[in-house]
């Protein structure tokens, strides 16, 4: 199972190989966080704190995203916000997150089967509302390294 595990997230991780500077990511799940880790483990070009939206149900999701941070080496402040956050007052909630952020758009959403299914409808629907041209989600418990990319699925 760990090698499964591990195995999808080498292959989200390989999705990510197009990340530049301007890209605006949701991000939700452990292995989402980890895969986005890996990705940029490498490139001194991104901030992740400024490009990534964490939506996160468990305290375990925004310490791995932390742990991502301080590994970049990043000094801007996370956006992390609960899926009830979102789900609270939906479209008025995220245009306010967005605004309060300085958002325009979102590129790219990356969301972990391992997350809270609620944290994976608000990650998407936040996501989508602002304007993500992908939608990346991983399905590790069902033949790891399979993926479906496109909005809504």
């Amino acid at each position: 199972m760990a090698d499964r595990v591990a195995d999808g997230v080498q292959a989200l991780a390989a999705r990510l190989t197009t990340l530049g500077p301007a890209t605006r990511l949701v991000v939700c799940g452990a292995r989402a966080i980890a895969a986005l880790s890996l990705a940029a483990a490498s490139r001194r070009d991104l901030d992740l704190a400024d490009q990534v939206v964490l939506v996160g149900s468990h305290p375990a999701e925004r310490q791995l995203f932390g742990l991502a941070l301080a590994l970049a080496a990043t000094r801007t402040a996370p956006k992390v916000v609960a899926p009830s956050e979102l789900a609270a007052q939906a479209i008025d909630s995220a245009a306010a997150l967005a605004k309060r952020w300085k958002l325009t758009r979102i590129d790219v959403a990356l969301i972990g089967r391992d997350a809270d299914p609620v944290a994976r409808d608000a990650a998407r629907a936040f996501a989508v509302e602002l304007g993500a041209a992908e939608v990346i989600e991983e399905d590790f418990l069902q033949g790891a390294g399979e993926s479906a990319a496109g909005a809504g699925t």
